[in-house]
C-alpha cells in the first residue's frame, strides 16, 4: 500500500442523492430500499438456537 496525504481527507454530511445525477441508476436502488417496507424484514430476523447471536447487518445496507 501506498502512502496516504492526511492533507486530502475530508468528510462532507450530505444526502447520497445529491451527489448523483438525475438519471443514475444508484436511485433506482436508493428508492427500492427506501419504500421496501424493511419492518417486515427487521421483524424477522431473531434469536437462533436459545441465544440472541451476532448483530444482524442493517437489510438496507
Amino acid at each position: 500500500m501506498g502512502w496516504v496525504p492526511r492533507s486530502h481527507v475530508a468528510i462532507r454530511a450530505g444526502e447520497l442523492k445529491s451527489l448523483l445525477a438525475d438519471d443514475h441508476r444508484a436511485r433506482l436502488v436508493l428508492d427500492f430500499v427506501g419504500g421496501s417496507g424493511l419492518p417486515v424484514v427487521y421483524a424477522g430476523i431473531g434469536s437462533r438456537e436459545r441465544g440472541a447471536g451476532r448483530t444482524a447487518m442493517a437489510p438496507a445496507v
